[in-house]
């Protein structure tokens, strides 16, 4: 009992220096964070203790990983070649930063997935105490990776608080539960290789996919699932008892998750013909529900749209309304639109540029967890 509370111990006053250092100094000290996880480091060695861990497929595994990094990332260069592409402001080609910084970077990175490794493969005597050492990892990574997170984010406003916890948040929450996973079956190998792809890259690489938050947010959030889902397939494989069935089912799972991972993220983006976005207001109920997901087209200069559902964007705003008329203005086409559960027509104009695309699908409620994410912030 009392090595366990030595464990808790280590992780809380880690997770307090680290909550010290990134939410109450007045500026980011990449040095004192350093500082932290190797001393850190050298108590979780003696206290933890360390542990090999199981090597067979490993092989497999760690191709597995890059391949999927790598197939993702090529994915999402490819996606920027119609949004284009934004300079790494980190970039150790452009000294955007100092060079000692990215060294910093790196070697927090390093230790902190040492220290995971050594947390992840420990011997606990109870299953809680387990989930609760493990709980405690995930903290302290968490915060590490906002200690040297390529953008401060401060929370003056209900909005900046909600794109923290939506941009940032979640998905480095659901990345370092990954890679708790990974080093319990792989090692700290897999989770430098994962690491090095999906975050260290953009201070090698001098330019990065310029795409919407929303998207990087999807991808981010999602991506961490598909990796488990494949690499535990390997783990199915060494299990004493297989079903012929059970294992094809496993298959056209893995497909129809890669599938829809896809066909999500090529949605979310924004950069091809059709596109989705969510309905947080009820000004289409009946048509379009508030929760539900719309699937709209791309605009045409020269389609006529008289009586369908558009997406616009108004004040930065994007809006799904009905067109209901249409008139010529200063030789130019100009459309009046109304939510269909709207008493009165809009009291403003939409010009052809404003327009976004024509709706074409509901998916009902999915949009429900964004919808109320917003409104709670």
């Amino acid at each position: 009992m009392l090595k366990y509370m030595l464990k808790i111990l280590t992780l809380v006053l880690t997770i307090s220096l680290l909550f010290v250092n990134t939410f109450l100094t007045k500026s980011v000290n990449y040095g004192a964070t350093l500082i932290i996880i190797i001393v850190a480091l050298i108590a979780s060695f003696i206290i933890f203790g360390y542990r090999r861990v199981d090597r067979r497929d490993f092989k497999y595994k760690l191709l597995l990983v890059l391949g999927l990094t790598f197939l993702l990332q090529s994915m999402l260069y490819l996606i920027a070649t119609k949004s284009g592409y934004s300079v790494n402001y980190s970039s150790i080609f452009k000294h955007y930063i100092p060079g000692k910084i990215v060294l910093y970077v790196f070697l927090i990175t390093i230790v902190r997935e040492l220290i995971r490794y050594l947390v992840v493969n420990t011997n606990t005597n109870k299953k809680i105490e387990y989930y609760i050492l493990q709980a405690l990892l995930i903290i302290m990574c968490v915060i590490v990776d906002l200690s040297i997170a390529t953008k401060v984010y401060t929370f003056s406003s209900f909005t900046l608080i909600y794109e923290f916890i939506s941009m940032f948040l979640i998905p480095s929450v659901a990345k370092n539960i990954l890679l708790s996973y990974l080093s319990k079956i792989g090692g700290y190998v897999l989770t430098f290789a994962y690491v090095l792809i999906m975050d260290l890259y953009i201070y090698v690489i001098p330019v990065k996919p310029d795409l919407n938050m929303l998207l990087n947010a999807v991808v981010l959030l999602v991506f961490p699932y598909l990796v488990y889902n494949y690499i535990s397939k390997l783990s199915i494989r060494r299990a004493t008892v297989k079903k012929k069935e059970k294992k094809k089912n496993n298959k056209i799972i893995n497909i129809l998750s890669t599938i829809v991972f896809i066909i999500l993220v090529c949605l979310v983006s924004r950069e091809f013909k059709y596109s989705m976005i969510g309905i947080g207001s009820g000004s289409m109920t009946g048509t379009v529900n508030k929760g539900d997901a719309i699937i709209y087209r791309k605009y045409e200069q020269d389609e006529d749209i008289k009586d369908k559902v558009i997406v616009f964007r108004r004040n930065n705003v994007m809006i799904v309304h009905r067109v209901i008329k249409s008139y010529i203005m200063d030789g130019d086409v100009v459309y009046q639109t109304k939510g269909d559960a709207n008493e009165s027509q809009d009291n403003w104009l939409v010009e052809k540029a404003d327009i976004i695309g024509i709706v074409e699908y509901r998916i009902p409620f999915i949009a429900w967890p964004s919808v109320l994410l917003g409104e709670l912030f």
